[in-house]
């Protein structure tokens, strides 16, 4: 029976089995390289030939399963279906996509991060660094591009 110790004394007990692990994981990213790029090609092949009629359903039906299979709810899938349609009416509009996908992803992580900071009780938390200051600067300029250039155009 093996029995490994964590921490530094598994290290010096157990340093063949450590090197052992380190080469086969150094060979399997090796490897993984001929053999993802054939599987891609191969595996491209079959999709870019199956007819939009059955791959979209197809799709669709493991969005809803991994949806589902993340908090086992309903609401998620209505979310997600919601946010679908809109991403569709956005594509077909034009709009930018990363944006919107930035936002869902980042968006409950931002908002935690600002409450946080917020309710440290002072509100000159916000201006009080330079980092703080120079984001916001850019925040300013980046929301400002498009009009400056729409006037200096004219």
């Amino acid at each position: 029976m093996l029995i490994y110790l964590y921490g530094p004394a598994g290290v010096y007990g157990y340093r063949i089995l450590l090197i052992f692990i380190f080469f086969i994981a150094v060979e399997k990213n090796l490897l993984i390289i001929p053999f993802g790029y054939m599987a891609i090609k191969g595996l491209a092949r079959i999709f870019l030939r199956t007819p939009d009629y059955l791959l979209v359903p197809l799709v669709l039906v493991f969005c809803i399963i991994g949806t589902y299979a993340v908090n086992y709810s309903v609401f998620d899938i209505l979310i997600m279906l919601i946010f679908g349609v809109i991403g569709f009416f956005m594509e077909e509009y034009r709009f930018s996509l990363a944006p919107m996908v930035l936002g869902i992803i980042l968006g409950p992580l931002t908002e935690q991060y600002f409450m946080m900071t917020a309710l440290k009780k002072d509100p000159m938390v916000f201006i009080s660094r330079p980092i703080s200051i120079s984001i916001i600067l850019i925040m300013i300029l980046i929301w400002m591009a498009p009009i400056v250039a729409k006037k200096l155009r004219k």
